[in-house]
């Protein structure tokens, strides 16, 4: 089970930028179901965390996140992707 996912970008400007993806395993939400939470802050729209229900795999999770870099258009800045355990 995974807790956390990491994900090195490079940027333009900084060089490497990382950001961490918190993974909440909720057990009062249907037991298949991915909701995205996104930052208000400092930066809004971004993605903070991951509710995921029991049922979900670590490989639903990363195939998950995998389509949204894709949708936002990061998916070719992305140089890692790491998941915690």
């Amino acid at each position: 089970m995974t807790q956390a996912c990491i994900v090195e970008l490079s940027c333009p400007v900084h060089g490497l930028e990382r950001y961490k993806i918190k993974l909440i395993r909720k057990y009062n939400v249907p037991r298949n179901v991915i909701m995205p939470q996104f930052r208000r802050r400092p930066t809004p729209g971004e993605l903070s965390s991951l509710v995921i229900g029991k049922s979900v795999s670590d490989k639903e999770v990363e195939m998950y996140l995998i389509d949204y870099l894709h949708n936002a258009g990061l998916w070719n800045a992305v140089l890692a992707m790491r998941f915690l355990r």
